[in-house]
């Protein structure tokens, strides 16, 4: 699951097909220094301000994952400016070193979190040895996976990485043979998918979009282009503004559901039913709530940080279950949106979490 925080548990929650999500892409500037992000128009690049988003610690970025528009972690491996290359946490804008990175490089990268979020990899060229794949920990440890291979490429040059959030794929774009690849990330090994179809040149990156569309969008230097993730084909989406792009990263937004106003005391009916006889269940509620992605389940995560436990217990022999939920009775709620997740606990399943439904309701 995308997280806010390395230590946060957390659930996710379906989100309704009635739902819209504000999508959001940045780019990373290296024309400056150091590095800046800013905001990315996906369907007409050009169109793009260049007004920086933030100032990053560090240069030549080499990959970013972003929770919200301006937090995340992100990866710089030179030492062009002040700051030391290291692996960094980005919250509000504001950076801080995690920890050093192994070793400094200016080559073509890619940073992705894991398929359930635990982590993250790192392609990068290191100093030595041809590109490799590298997973990364929340608290700054590297560990070498092994090098990453590309059928046909003696020398692969890994131009992004980015897991597709619906299988769980993780993909990356290898400049060398200008394909698109899939990657076992417990070895490095690839898999080629298809050529662009388009000559491409420069740094960049790969990431898919977070609104439910499963597109996916790449970018070497300055040109965008969208990407067929079954064949490698490319589609020009247009050229960035602005100088160099070094990456871009989609970022999750916030959504708005359609939803049905409750009172404050008011019960509403939340029904469990695709559990197995005997699972636990259980109901958080919080105020707020962020577009986030997680294969299969859906993506809309509750912000744990303002959560209450609500309803929980076994589900019945049909394995479902039907709570009556009382909208809390506190006058401050008025006018606010309240968001209710319900998950089980199934330790016959993997993973052993599901998340059965997403309820938004605003108080009046």
């Amino acid at each position: 699951m995308r997280r806010f925080l390395p230590t946060t548990a957390g659930v996710v929650a379906v989100l309704s097909a009635s739902a819209e999500a504000q999508v959001d892409y940045v780019a990373i500037n290296i024309g400056p220094s150091p590095d800046v992000i800013y905001h990315v128009d996906i369907t007409n690049p050009a169109a793009s301000p260049t007004t920086p988003i933030a100032l990053l610690a560090g240069d030549v970025i080499r990959g970013m994952e972003l929770t919200a528009l301006k937090t995340g972690w992100y990866v710089a491996t030179s030492t062009l400016s002040a700051s030391p290359p290291g692996f960094y946490r980005l919250q509000d804008g504001v950076s801080t070193l995690v920890a050093l990175v192994p070793f400094t490089s200016t080559a073509a990268g890619g940073l992705a979190f894991s398929a359930n979020e635990d982590c993250l990899y790192w392609a990068v060229d290191p100093p030595t040895g041809e590109d490799a794949l590298y997973r990364i920990e929340f608290d700054g440890t590297f560990t070498l996976i092994g090098p990453i291979t590309v059928p046909g490429a003696l020398a692969p040059a890994i131009l992004g990485l980015a897991t597709d959030p619906l299988t769980g794929v993780l993909y990356g774009f290898d400049l060398a043979t200008l394909t698109l690849i899939t990657i076992d990330p417990s070895t490095g090994a690839g898999t080629t998918v298809g050529p662009l179809g388009f000559p491409a040149s420069g740094l960049g990156g790969l990431d898919f979009a977070l609104d439910g569309t499963n597109r996916l969008f790449l970018n070497a230097g300055s040109a965008v282009y969208e990407v067929n993730p079954a064949t490698g084909a490319g589609t020009p989406q247009g050229a960035l503004p602005g100088g160099t792009s070094g990456s871009i990263c989609a970022v999750p937004g916030k959504v708005t559901l359609a939803a049905s106003p409750v009172s404050i005391g008011q019960n509403f009916t939340s029904t469990l039913a695709d559990g197995q006889p005997g699972d636990l269940f259980g109901m958080l509620v919080s105020a707020a709530a962020a577009y986030l992605p997680l294969a299969p389940f859906g993506v809309v995560r509750i912000d744990l940080a303002s959560a209450v436990p609500y309803a929980g217990g076994t589900l019945d022999g049909a394995g479902g279950a039907t709570s009556f939920v009382p909208v809390p009775s506190d006058p401050n709620l008025l006018n606010a949106d309240l968001f209710f997740q319900s998950y089980i606990v199934s330790p016959s399943t993997s993973p052993p979490l599901k998340v059965t439904n997403h309820l938004h309701r605003t108080v009046q």
